[in-house]
């Protein structure tokens, strides 16, 4: 099999694969890339210093789409226009989301405060047939999700550390099986 992939700036990812047989010749066709927003801006904290270890995210109904971070800038070289989540995670600092609606083509600002948050450990618990791994994510009742994470399934409950507001929060956990 053959995946060929190809990646400019300001443009989404374009991918084709197809099977080749031996001694075989095939035309992969066109490859379209269509074009992307950037989206970027600065990130602030209630509390003054902003965590070494910090993530920025964008959700699509298709993709995650994870930030190029550099000190207290952020940036998303290409995201498809439409109405996403943008979700923010870090050390010390409060889970938290908010939709985004991305124009077509451009570049588009959006500057980001977080605040401080409390540490809260999660355990859960897979059934022994389930995936290689398990994935939480946190909500606010009627609201989009706060916080997510990923890590692979063992024989013991899986422990998640999460920063959050205080509050009440829905828990929805599922492995990849």
């Amino acid at each position: 099999a053959v995946l060929v992939s190809a990646r400019h700036p300001g443009f989404l990812a374009g991918h084709s694969s197809a099977v080749v047989m031996a001694a075989g010749e095939l035309d992969l066709g066109l490859l379209t890339l269509a074009a992307g927003t950037a989206v970027y801006g600065s990130v602030t904290s209630t509390a003054g210093a902003l965590p070494q270890q910090l993530t920025i995210r964008i959700l699509t109904d298709a993709k995650l789409y994870t930030a190029k971070l550099a000190g207290d800038s952020y940036r998303f070289d290409a995201v498809p226009p439409g109405s996403h989540l943008l979700q923010v995670q870090g050390e010390g600092i409060a889970g938290a989301s908010q939709a985004i609606e991305v124009l077509a083509e451009g570049e588009q600002v959006q500057d980001i405060i977080v605040e401080p948050g409390l540490v809260r450990r999660i355990e859960v618990a897979s059934p022994a047939s389930g995936g290689n791994l398990i994935t939480l994510v946190l909500q606010r009742s009627g609201e989009p999700q706060s916080w997510m994470a990923r890590q692979p399934r063992g024989t013991e409950p899986a422990e998640f550390e999460t920063c959050m507001k205080p509050g009440t929060y829905e828990a929805i956990a599922w492995d990849d099986d």
